[in-house]
């Protein structure tokens, strides 16, 4: 798979590579796009829609740069937190700061990219 083939409306779930420490209640899944082993939270899999991609950190770092990333729902910023050993209301805020920061500067540099080549 080639993140060049994904629709719009694809679903990606970036994913920490299994030589990274991980939360609780995970299985190991391979990155759709290189094949590197993947950790899948339970509580992730759980949201996931019928069809979906995973992505290792390494392939989301590379090809994710013009898709904004959606928010982590509560009981997986519980599993951060547990994991952790940090209160649930500071990671959540921590990690929404960082996404809606990252989200609105792609945003921004969509449409300056888009008006550049107008």
């Amino acid at each position: 798979m080639k993140f060049e083939d994904l629709k719009d409306d694809d679903a990606v779930v970036v994913c920490t590579t299994t030589d990274q420490p991980t939360i609780k209640d995970v299985t190991v899944r391979q990155c759709s796009f290189c094949g590197r082993d993947v950790w899948l939270a339970d509580t992730t899999r759980k949201m996931l829609p019928k069809k979906y991609y995973l992505a290792c950190m390494h392939c989301a770092g590379s090809n994710m740069q013009k898709e904004e990333i959606k928010l982590p729902s509560d009981e997986q910023l519980k599993d951060v937190a547990d994991h952790l050993g940090i209160p649930f209301e500071q990671v959540k805020a921590r990690i929404h700061s960082m996404l809606k920061n990252r989200n609105e500067f792609v945003k921004l540099k969509n449409r300056a990219e888009k008006y550049e080549s107008n």
